[in-house]
């Protein structure tokens, strides 16, 4: 936000890599980060808009129809049609945090390895048409490591290292404002 470069990946390897030493005595062997979106779509910060009909109801908690919003917001990842306009919107709640792997899908074109290529190809592939490309808006990040830990039972020292593979998925935030209403 102050113009500084920043160096996700980077930073979070350092992170992990010392959170891994002062914890135990586990040796890394790989972390990968991979960008992507959450099948069904997560939480949105975008207030959903109410229908003209529901608004003069008596029923005011009436929202869109099942699927579209989440405690009142859009619903990420979900094609909203406004006139002849598609919109869609990321995962970005009011606080980071941790959402559920198993619903993570990797943003991913094959044969094109750096991200701002990834988007050129895909927009010019024939894949891309707008009003069904609304899962483009990709915001969330899939740390994945292995690790391995020397045998714990000093009696079976000739036993190789055991493995383990962990994975966790993240949502990043982002402030919510009112719009501004400018008087004329």
């Amino acid at each position: 936000m102050d113009g500084a470069e920043v160096h996700p990946y980077a930073d979070a390897l350092r992170v992990y890599k010392e959170s891994l030493r002062a914890f135990t005595a586990a040796n890394s062997e790989s972390f990968q980060l991979t960008l992507g979106w959450l099948r069904n779509g997560g939480e949105t910060i975008t207030p959903a808009s109410v229908p003209s009909q529901v608004q003069s109801s008596q029923n005011k908690n009436q929202s869109l129809e099942p699927g579209i919003s989440i405690s009142r917001c859009y619903r990420s990842y979900v094609d909203i049609p406004v006139d002849k306009q598609h919109f869609s919107f990321a995962s970005l709640g009011r606080e980071p945090t941790l959402v559920n792997s198993t619903k993570f899908v990797p943003k991913h074109l094959p044969g094109v390895a750096d991200d701002l290529a990834q988007q050129a190809a895909f927009i010019s592939s024939s894949e891309y048409i707008p009003e069904q490309s609304f899962r483009d808006v990709s915001s969330i990040v899939k740390a994945e490591a292995i690790w391995s830990v020397s045998n714990l039972f000093n009696w079976e020292k000739d036993m190789p290292p055991e493995k383990h593979t962990t994975q966790a998925c993240a949502q990043p935030y982002a402030i919510s404002c009112s719009p501004l209403l400018l008087f004329l």
